[in-house]
């Protein structure tokens, strides 16, 4: 069971809008670096904000996304 980076983000509610998306939809996904956000509004990480989901979900997510 690996996870893969579906999308980064620098706007947290788009990001947890994505999330709701994709569990709607029957995708497992996790958020990553949401708290950093949180602590420090305004000032991202290198990374941003990562929805991970399972490598074999990676193409159905990347279209629910799209066309979301």
């Amino acid at each position: 069971m690996n996870l893969v980076t579906l999308r980064t983000y620098s706007d947290r509610v788009e990001a947890n809008l994505h999330l709701t998306l994709l569990e709607n939809n029957g995708i497992e996904a996790i958020i990553e670096n949401d708290q950093e956000v949180l602590i420090n509004p305004g000032i991202l990480s290198g990374a941003g904000i990562i929805i991970k989901v399972l490598e074999e979900d990676y193409e159905k997510a990347l279209k629910i996304i799209e066309n979301g």
